[in-house]
């Protein structure tokens, strides 16, 4: 007997508040309820608040909130961001995140986020990360595609560069 598989589209309310990231991602908004999360509608959001003013709030609550780590995977060329299961993707709209990184490791980074709890990355000046990247993207996110539809986020390879600290899609993979 097959288990109930959610539609993604009928499973989200329609008035759910969205906003593009770099052109591959959209944002959704949530409220932490203690046991689960809720996500913000327009229907819930004040009069007095913008779809911005929540963006720049989700941000701070974020800063303040959310323990971000830089660590290490088996493969010693390849780091990973972790923040506890729930928020990893959005490391990629904090800035201060990437300059760190990019700083500690002395070069600019590619990076791949091949599901919403997975954000990989290498130094892009090495010859071979590119590829151990792309390599080791690929196989999460297919593996993640047939068991954890919704967990399953982006093809796309960023690009932190620290010369002008910008963040950007530089191609599909």
């Amino acid at each position: 007997m097959l288990k109930h598989q959610p539609n993604f589209l009928q499973d989200y309310p329609d008035n759910l508040i969205m906003v593009s990231f770099l052109d591959s991602f959209i944002g959704l908004f949530v409220q932490d309820m203690g046991e689960v999360y809720s996500y913000i509608t327009y229907d819930v959001l004040p009069d007095d608040i913008t779809v911005e003013e929540l963006e720049k709030i989700a941000f701070e609550n974020l800063i303040r909130d959310t323990r971000y780590q830089i660590s290490q995977s088996n493969d010693p060329d390849i780091y990973g961001i972790l923040a506890g299961g729930n928020f990893e993707a959005e490391s990629l709209c904090l800035q201060e995140i990437w300059e760190y990184a990019s700083k500690e490791l002395e070069d600019d980074l590619l990076i791949a986020v091949p599901t919403k709890d997975m954000v990989l990355f290498v130094k892009a000046g090495e010859k071979g990360h590119k590829e151990k990247l792309l390599k080791m993207a690929k196989r999460i996110f297919k593996d993640n595609e047939k068991h954890t539809p919704y967990l399953v986020f982006c093809n796309d390879l960023l690009m932190y560069s620290k010369k002008d600290a910008s963040l950007k899609v530089v191609e599909k993979y």
